[in-house]
Formats: structure tokens, C-alpha cells, sequence
């Protein structure tokens, strides 16, 4: 096994659970393990230096916040790949302060160790903080404190490390606290050491497995949430306003409308975060009726993020989301309100001289070059969206290979967090495929790919798409690429439909939990299968996929009806536009 493998697992696990067996247990969250976005040379340390800033891009804590430099002479902190090494000498004193939830410098947010998901999660499903660990190796001192956002001590342990030699693992159960805003370590005079990790342990509720799931992921998705702006940020660490995601914040609606239906939320909530959503992007700026993908206020306005795109897929997955939960919720002035903005959409105008939709529109109006064309998820999606605004008239046009492009996981995927008909052992009308038949075929490769690879995690698999090792830049992976070696587990989630028995999926599931890379806030972003490094940033994307699909899985699971389904079903609009590929049932 990995030797970060064995980093991230918790001591004291209790036995495996089966799906429904409700337990109460104590998990383990990372806050910080100080993972890097450079590889320094051989031994070489990347010094930290007064004048190194954190590129908050790319540099977070594991529950989505930022963090910081604390003392005199943090300059003397170097930094590798998952250590903050300490020398110092001379009186000197240095840390790293976490901000416990949003950024560091928003006061007005702070974490409740007694209900430590996002406020709005019911009591029920609320977990609470009962320890704090960190991990290093070395000797000297360490001061771990918690302090409120006006910096008051509510909880502090001078020796938490004591002149300890070679591996450093404190632990300190906690009182029972209140709110509070930073989680800081501090090392002192004739410290020669490593910090590898901090975290703190979580008492989860008592629930089943399955329903767990769902609340991870939820829970993941719930922190990218802004009550201040009311949209979902591409990641929960960004500044809010910053860089705030279309696409994830219609899927945020669906995915709280499906959560109201299982009691983690209030329906009111719901009600409220459909509503201000809507009243948010209808007032975009929208070419041809086509949403940007990526938002940022300017001058108190939103408006589209520069150097990105208006998105055809995107618009499209927004719109899915936003009917399907204002359908779940009984809400029909925002499903009305929902419908008109659909209306702007002028399809004659974003098709090329083949009658292919355009991905998009660049920033000044203009197409870009890519048309969906490709058979898949994204392309369906795209073309009900088309048959649901412009009617039967208007040409629907896929490539009728099946060929799922590089065998990217998602892509097959996708529509089927909106619509149960992709399940059908029917060919299509259009491609002539039997969409189970090629998303099970892709499924089999995704879990070969792996098989008894050395140093691989033990049958997982998700060559799909999301953020690259590490964090630096995006990739999309797929089996048909030779040499892979990072999965993304949201894939895991998403085809889980077609995994025969989804009992199977939770073994999975649980085996990542038990490894560390499914905590309680969710999934690891990526996972390297040679190393076992992973990424724990919160995304939303990703995490919407999860909420929604492990929202699926949850009913099939219980043979339930499905709320998402449900909704599809009793939509009319979507309901006669999935007719362009599947006839009506009898």
C-alpha cells in the first residue's frame, strides 16, 4: 500500500457498515496536509519568504477556506510537497493560521463546532467536531489554539507537541465549543520539525450509509453556496463573487430541492435558494439567450468572468436543473419565470451551415469553433434543450456512432442526472444506440483500467474529467488514453446506475471513506492511483454531479421512487421534448 495511503487513514475507524446500518462513528477531516501546486527539485524547499504570497487560486484547506502565515518569522518556514518544515532559533516563533469556514477575512462567518455542516442542514444530520490531531515528524514545540473571528482563544494546548523525536501524532478530545473562526498552530524556539497535517475529528450522526452519501455530498456542494450572494462559486475557498459557477448553482437548487425531499433541508430553503438563484441569472446578460459558465460582479453587477465563455452546455444543464426543481418544490410562477428566459434562446442563429449547435459564444458574441456533435450526454442534453424551446421542427443532429469521445467517463453520464428515460433497452430514435448498452460497456473499461495495477487504490476507477494533479490546470482523462494515472471518484457516483447491484457501489464508496478520501465533506476531487495523493478541494462542479447522483442512487437502492425522476416525469415540457429520442411509455 501507498505510503500517503497510509497517512490518510484513521486510527480508529469503527467495522465497515453495511448501507443500512445506522451508527454513530467519529471520522477524520483533513483541515490542511500542506499539499503543493510546484514539485521542487530533488530536496529542494520552497521557502516562504515575507514576500511569498498564497495564490488563493490554487492553494486552499481541505474544507474549502484559505490560510495563512502567523509570526515575526515565518519567513524562515519552508515548504514541500505535504510539509511546512520549521527551523528556528533565537526566540523565534512562527505558525500557520485555517480559516474554519469561508475566507479569513469575512468575520461574519464562523464555524459551529456542534452543528458543523452548512446552517441551513437540518439538526438531524448535523455532525459535531470532537478532536483535533496533527501529524508531523521532528523535535521542538508546538501551540495548537481555536480562536473566534475578533480573536479571542476559546481553546488552546501550549505543549500539543513536546520535544517529540522523529513522528509527530497529538491528539486532544475537545470540549464541547461554540463558534469559532481559525484553527492555529504555532512552533517556537529550537523547533526542528515538519507539520504534515492538522485535521479534526468529526462525530457524524447516526445514519445509514446510503443517506450518508447523499449528506457528503450534498454537504460538499452546500459549502460553495454564498447566502451573501446567492449563487454557488466554482470553488468554495474564492472569494464570493469572484468566480461563480452557472451551471452548479441550477444544479445547487436541484440537488436542495432533492434534500428537502429527504428532511436534511427545510422546503422553505429550497423555495428561497430556487428564487434567488433565478432572480440572479435572469438578469445576465445572455446572447442569444446563451449563460456564461463562469460569473463575477463587477461594479455591483454580475456579469460574465473575463477570458471565458457563454456556454450552450451549460445553459443547458441550468435550465434542466432549474425546471426539475421548481417542478419538485410546486413552484410554478419560478417554473413560468424559468420558461420565459428559455425563450431568449434563438437556436436558428446558434447552429452552423450543418445545422450543428455551437458549444458557445466567445465574450464579444461570436461562435466559437466547436459544435456538439459527438454522441453523448452533453450533445443530448444540448438538443432537448433545442427540441424543449424551438419544437419539433428544429434539426436534432448526433453523431450516431456511439463512440464515447477519449471514453470520458462523464460524458455518458451526464444526461441521466436529469432524465430516467437513458435507461431504457431501447435504441434511441436518433443515434439507434442502446444508450445502457454503451454506458455499461465504458463502465466495464473504467474498471478494468486499473485492475492490479501496482500501488493502485483497490477497484476504484473514474477516468474522467475535473482538476489535474495537485491542482494544476484541468484534465480530462478517459480509457481510451494510454498511461492515465488520476481518477476523478465523481464518476463513480454517476454511473452507478448501471452497476447491477448498488450495494457494490457503496462497498466502493465506503472502502474511500475508510482511506480517507471520502471525509465529511464529501470526495476527494482526485485521487493519483500510483501515489495516493489526493485532491481535497471542494469544487462545485463535481459536486454537484455527486449530490445529484448519489441522490439517484440512494432511491434505486431502496427501491424508492426516485424525487429527481419523478419530477422529469411530471415536467411536460421536458417530458414531450425526451419524446425526440424515446417514445412515450404506454
Amino acid at each position: 500500500m501507498p505510503r500517503l495511503l497510509k497517512m490518510f487513514m484513521p486510527a480508529f475507524l469503527a467495522a465497515p457498515l453495511s448501507a443500512t446500518e445506522p451508527a454513530r462513528k467519529r471520522e477524520w477531516q483533513p483541515v490542511q496536509e500542506y499539499i503543493t501546486t510546484i514539485d521542487p527539485k530533488d530536496e529542494e524547499r520552497k521557502g516562504m519568504g515575507k514576500e511569498q504570497r498564497i495564490n488563493p487560486f490554487l492553494s486552499y484547506t481541505a474544507i474549502g477556506t484559505d490560510y495563512g502565515f502567523l509570526g515575526p518569522d515565518a519567513s524562515v518556514l519552508a515548504w514541500s510537497p505535504h510539509h511546512i518544515h520549521v527551523r528556528l532559533t533565537d526566540g523565534q516563533w512562527a505558525g500557520i493560521w485555517h480559516s474554519l469556514t469561508k475566507r479569513g477575512m469575512d468575520a461574519d462567518a464562523m464555524l459551529d463546532f456542534q452543528r458543523c455542516y452548512p446552517p441551513w442542514i437540518a439538526d438531524a444530520f448535523q455532525p459535531r467536531i470532537t478532536g483535533i490531531k496533527l501529524r508531523g515528524h521532528g523535535t521542538g514545540k508546538i501551540k495548537v489554539e481555536i480562536k473566534t473571528a475578533n480573536q479571542e482563544v476559546i481553546w488552546s494546548d501550549g505543549g500539543m507537541v513536546e520535544n517529540k523525536q522523529d513522528d509527530i501524532e497529538a491528539y486532544r478530545e475537545l470540549p464541547r465549543l461554540g463558534r469559532a473562526k481559525y484553527l492555529n498552530w504555532i512552533a517556537s524556539t529550537d523547533s526542528e520539525l515538519s507539520v504534515d497535517m492538522i485535521g479534526l475529528e468529526v462525530e457524524m450522526p447516526a445514519r445509514p450509509f446510503d443517506m450518508e452519501v447523499f449528506l457528503k455530498s450534498y454537504a460538499k456542494l452546500s459549502i460553495c453556496y454564498s447566502m451573501k450572494s446567492g449563487l454557488v462559486a466554482d470553488r468554495a475557498h474564492i472569494e464570493t463573487g469572484a468566480f461563480d459557477c452557472v451551471p452548479a448553482s441550477g444544479m445547487f437548487c436541484l440537488a436542495t430541492a432533492a434534500a428537502a425531499e429527504h428532511g436534511i433541508t427545510g422546503k422553505e430553503f429550497a423555495l428561497t435558494v430556487l428564487r434567488r438563484v433565478h432572480e440572479a441569472v435572469t438578469r445576465l446578460e445572455a446572447p442569444l439567450g446563451v449563460l456564461p459558465h463562469f460569473i463575477r460582479q463587477i461594479d455591483g453587477r454580475y456579469r460574465i468572468h473575463p477570458g471565458t465563455e457563454y456556454s450552450t452546455v451549460d445553459t443547458a444543464i441550468y435550465y434542466h436543473s432549474m425546471l426539475l426543481a421548481a417542478q419538485m418544490l410546486g413552484d410554478a410562477g419560478t417554473l413560468q419565470a424559468v420558461l420565459r428566459d428559455m425563450r431568449r434562446l434563438d437556436f436558428k442563429q446558434l447552429r452552423d451551415a450543418e445545422g450543428y449547435i455551437f458549444h458557445g459564444l466567445k465574450e464579444d458574441g461570436s461562435p466559437l469553433a466547436g459544435t456538439w456533435r459527438d454522441w453523448g450526454g452533453e450533445t443530448a442534453l444540448v438538443l432537448l434543450l433545442q427540441r424543449a424551446v424551438a419544437g419539433a421542427d428544429a434539426p436534432a443532429l448526433m453523431h450516431k456512432d456511439g463512440k464515447v469521445w477519449q471514453g470520458t467517463g462523464f460524458i455518458p453520464e451526464i444526461q441521466s442526472l436529469f432524465y430516467p428515460q437513458f435507461d431504457s433497452k431501447e435504441a434511441d430514435r436518433v443515434s439507434g444506440r442502446i444508450w445502457p448498452e454503451t454506458r455499461g460497456a465504458l463502465l466495464k473499461r473504467q474498471m478494468q483500467y486499473f485492475a492490479g495495477a501496482k500501488g493502485s487504490v483497490d477497484r476504484a476507477y473514474g477516468l474522467s474529467a475535473g482538476e489535474a494533479s495537485r491542482g494544476r490546470g484541468y484534465l480530462v482523462s478517459g480509457v481510451d488514453l494510454p498511461s492515465q494515472e488520476v481518477i476523478h471518484p465523481h464518476y463513480i457516483l454517476m454511473s452507478s446506475g448501471m452497476v447491477e447491484k448498488p450495494g457494490d457501489v457503496y462497498s466502493l464508496l465506503q472502502k474511500l471513506e475508510d482511506c480517507g478520501y471520502f471525509p465529511p465533506v464529501g470526495l476527494a476531487e482526485n485521487i493519483h492511483m500510483t501515489t495516493g495523493e489526493q485532491l481535497p478541494m471542494l469544487g462545485s462542479l463535481n459536486a454537484s454531479f455527486e449530490a445529484i447522483a448519489a441522490c439517484h442512487l440512494l432511491a434505486r437502492h431502496r427501491a424508492q421512487p426516485d424525487p429527481i425522476y419523478t419530477a422529469a416525469k411530471n415536467c411536460a415540457l421536458l417530458n414531450e421534448a425526451i419524446t425526440w429520442l424515446f417514445p412515450p411509455s404506454p
